[in-house]
């Protein structure tokens, strides 16, 4: 069985919008909504689970992917999207998908992955409450924070570290080597979503997408 998970507490119909394209394309159970605000659908079944309103998002984000989903979803797989990250080509869902706990888009360095539009396992969330990850970027030592690899730049001008960083660049290697957890690689990774590799013969034809940096007018969608 496989999830999703839709964390918005901002701007609510675009995100409706992604949930719906998504459950197109992919076999999805259940809904898990984290959100300041209730979603009733008749379309698909649905579990609130309400936070606050976003103060520092980028702190509050990891909070919510890092500890409360691995708690909450029940599910082998859960898919998260945003609403500039969903899927959108049904043709192109793939059962090997399910052979991986962590499935992201490559960054512009060619790794794994974008967890804007991702796919997560069940043993993935259960290696990260055991790890006890951190989740704040200030509890991160200065040479970690410090590192270009694992920071950005948030609206105020801050290093912080994202969630799928943590995961994907400080945590992999011990969640590979401890935990057995597998990582996508490859054209397979393509297949599921595209974010910096126009040069992919997948581009506008992947499951899905993370349209921030100008890849969605390849799927024909406005965000």
């Amino acid at each position: 069985m496989i999830s999703l998970t839709c964390i918005d507490a901002l701007d609510y119909e675009p995100t409706i919008r992604a949930i719906r394209s998504t459950i197109k394309c992919i076999p999805i159970s259940r809904v898990y909504w984290f959100s300041d605000v209730n979603l009733i659908s008749d379309e698909f079944p649905v579990t609130w689970i309400k936070i606050n309103k976003f103060k520092r998002y980028t702190d509050e984000y990891n909070f919510i992917t890092l500890k409360l989903v691995p708690h909450v979803v029940t599910e082998p797989y859960n898919i998260i999207i945003h609403a500039d990250g969903f899927a959108v080509n049904r043709s192109a869902w793939d059962e090997q998908f399910l052979n991986y706990d962590y499935i992201g888009a490559r960054w512009n360095n060619g790794m794994v992955g974008n967890g804007g539009f991702c796919l997560r396992s069940r043993k993935l969330y259960d290696a990260l409450l055991n790890l006890d990850v951190k989740y704040k970027t200030s509890d991160y030592s200065q040479e970690v924070i410090d590192n270009s690899e694992h920071y950005v730049f948030d609206a105020y001008g801050d290093k912080v570290i994202p969630e799928d960083n943590i995961i994907c660049k400080i945590h992999r290697k011990e969640l590979e080597e401890n935990y057995g957890i597998k990582f996508a690689e490859g054209d397979i990774v393509d297949k599921f979503s595209i974010e910096h590799n126009t040069s992919s013969s997948w581009l506008g034809r992947s499951l899905g997408f993370h349209g921030k940096h100008g890849i969605a007018k390849h799927y024909g969608v406005e965000l």
